[in-house]
């Protein structure tokens, strides 16, 4: 009798798993476990144990709606150890969350979960179910919560949807913070090699800085200069003209002083092309200034 009465339970067994492949719900996968017809460990590989349960709110638009019984199910590691132990009795928090915003899964850094897990969610609510069924039905979609404690401990959950079941992880800040620390480090290391090399780099800058200065100096003096020949040469052209008793309502005074203004500066071009070469291969303000007055006495 006890050879047929394992026999018929291991065939019940079985026939169950085979259903439970084809149920979609999972709030009636969870009734059969919780009602103890099946033993979970004899359908998946390994064996899960409930971790929390989450009220969660719905954010300042749907205050009045509240989703209930969010069970959060994680592997569980001892049954991996001892396979022959029965399941144990583990404390189960119960805690509130709130919906902060809506993810796409495919634009979350890789430092952000553990891939190696995949844990479950299962509800007893129908209003829970169907709010996870309408809201996870796109690909890559995820719901971030954030859990509300006592300890400020900035915790997040993001649930999504793998085929017919809601899953769900934590941000683990782990990798990250790992990641923040070698970079921290590797920015007070350039920073000491940028500073024991950083004297010779800032005199080569001062350097061409005031080279460029001095350049910028050099041809605005030029420019003063010529600017000073045209005037003191329009000076004398003018005088020249009165002298002479010509007035500027003349119909040929315009031509005349002209051609007096081409001549003059043509007969001096020389002159003139050598004081801005020396404006040029010169660096002393001092020395230009000299030869800029003695060539004015010159004119």
């Amino acid at each position: 009798m006890d050879v047929i009465s394992n026999w018929l339970t291991i065939q019940a067994t079985c026939l169950m798993t085979t259903a439970i492949s084809q149920i979609n719900d999972c709030c009636i996968v969870y009734y059969l476990i919780e009602a103890g017809f099946i033993d979970y460990r004899k359908v998946y590989p390994s064996m899960l144990k409930k971790l929390k349960i989450l009220k969660i709110g719905l954010g300042e638009r749907h205050t009045e709606l509240k989703l209930r019984d969010v069970q959060l199910w994680i592997e569980d590691n001892e049954f991996h150890d001892n396979r022959s132990a029965l399941p144990q009795k583990n404390k189960v928090l119960e805690l509130n969350g709130n919906f902060i915003q809506y993810v796409d899964l495919s634009k979350l850094p890789f430092w952000i979960r553990d891939d190696a897990q995949e844990n479950v969610c299962f509800t007893r609510s129908a209003t829970t179910l169907s709010y996870f069924s309408s809201k996870l039905k796109y690909k890559h979609r995820g719901i971030v919560i954030e859990i509300i404690s006592d300890v400020p401990s900035q915790e997040f959950i993001v649930f999504y949807r793998n085929a017919n079941t809601i899953c769900w992880f934590s941000i683990d800040y782990t990798l990250k913070n790992k990641f923040d620390v070698q970079i921290k480090q590797d920015l007070s290391n350039n920073t000491d090699t940028c500073n024991r090399g950083g004297n010779s780099k800032n005199h080569s800058r001062i350097l061409k800085s005031q080279e460029n200065r001095n350049r910028l100096q050099r041809n605005t003096e030029s420019i003063k200069r010529k600017v000073q020949f045209n005037e003191i040469l329009t000076k004398l052209i003018l005088s020249g003209l009165r002298l002479r008793g010509i007035p500027n309502t003349n119909s040929g005074f315009h031509r005349l002083y002209k051609m007096t203004f081409d001549a003059a500066e043509f007969a001096h071009r020389d002159q003139i092309r050598r004081n801005i070469l020396n404006d040029i291969s010169s660096d002393s303000p001092i020395k230009n200034n000299w030869s800029h007055s003695k060539n004015c006495k010159k004119l």
